[in-house]
């Protein structure tokens, strides 16, 4: 369950059935607040017509995440690179969500930065950083900048209350 987000969701949401969808975005802001949820239920959204939690992996979207050292290599990005190009055949869009982009080596920010440059008609990337300021300045300007403010803790709080059936001392005790 995705909360504290919904104006984002509705533009998004928009932006899809308007075909005004950039080729790609940068998610920020403090960890926890809900980036890769959103960059993931929008991937879903592409792919099933529903922005929610992912029940299953989507054959439009490819996950890339730091490896064990901690890195997102420069094979990695290829890899993306490989199934950007590729049309879909389930979604109007080829889905790459980069989570923790700013674990991206200096090489594969640069080959990204190359795919940013010329993405294919199909592709869409989402790159989920803390920091944007991590990224290589020519990345950041190739893609979008969406910032993911905290999310209230009234809005937790009533949501622990509604999905757990907590008191609300409980349930702000828990925010």
């Amino acid at each position: 369950m995705l909360i504290g987000h919904e104006k984002l969701t509705g533009t998004f949401k928009r932006l899809i059935q308007e075909d005004k969808l950039s080729h790609g975005y940068i998610f920020f802001g403090e960890p926890g607040v809900g980036k890769f949820s959103f960059a993931a239920g929008l991937a879903a959204y592409l792919e099933t017509g529903k922005f929610q939690k992912l029940s299953r992996p989507l054959e439009e979207a490819l996950i890339i995440r730091p490896n064990e050292e901690g890195t997102i290599s420069i094979n990695d990005i290829r890899e993306s690179k490989y199934f950007l190009f590729q049309k879909p055949a389930h979604s109007p869009r080829r889905t790459v969500i980069v989570n923790d982009a700013e674990h991206l080596t200096p090489q594969a920010q640069h080959a990204l930065l190359k795919i940013a440059e010329e993405p294919p008609a199909s592709a869409f990337i989402m790159l989920v950083v803390s920091n944007s300021e991590a990224l290589l300045p020519t990345l950041q300007s190739r893609l979008q900048k969406i910032y993911f403010p905290r999310v209230s803790s009234k809005l937790i709080t009533a949501m622990l209350v509604k999905q757990f059936k907590i008191t609300k001392e409980k349930a702000a005790e828990i925010t």
